[in-house]
């Protein structure tokens, strides 16, 4: 469950959000929102639970040191990895690219039980005809979960014509 809390003005530090919890949770924090004096405005409560369905559930959110810390780990499902995948796309005169995920990523955020990463690919020909890199770039965010053998890929197909070559035009002068 992930769920957006929002604090008073000073209310909360960063330091003490530790100190709170979502009552009979154990619970992770992610920062979403300060207030002008850094002040925690909205963080993030996330914690994992079974949820019947239809239920209706209620949580409170209480000044108890049920917190998690630490760093992200993967599902057991996905400790060796994570399995390959990406998006093909063909144009006009019938070319086919594809672009696939690939590390480095780039991390958005991080917290014990979620993580966001994010890769931006180039589509490329897969025969090796075509116009080389097409003019298209998929962007993929990918939310892992340490408690479910779950990933949620979210996929923003951009139109980028010439970015890589202006940005290596750039870097030259």
């Amino acid at each position: 469950v992930s769920a957006s809390v929002p604090f008073p003005w000073s209310f909360v530090h960063e330091t003490d959000l530790n100190e709170y919890s979502v009552a009979g949770q154990d619970t992770a924090w992610h920062i979403l929102q300060r207030w002008p004096d850094n002040s925690v405005r909205v963080a993030q409560a996330q914690f994992t639970t079974t949820i019947g369905p239809g239920q209706t559930v209620h949580y409170q959110v209480v000044r108890e040191p049920a917190s998690i810390r630490g760093d992200f780990s993967p599902h057991p499902v996905f400790a060796n990895g994570l399995p390959s995948f990406g998006a093909e796309l063909h144009d006009t005169l019938g070319v086919h690219y594809r672009a696939f995920w690939h590390s480095p990523s780039e991390l958005v955020q991080e917290s014990p039980l979620v993580r966001v990463r994010r890769v931006r690919a180039y589509h490329r020909p897969i025969s090796g005809t075509g116009m080389g890199r097409d003019f298209l770039s998929s962007t993929f965010y990918l939310t892992e979960y340490a408690h479910q053998p779950v990933i949620l890929v979210d996929w923003v197909l951009g139109n980028d014509y010439l970015a890589l070559e202006a940005a290596t035009m750039l870097r030259a002068e």
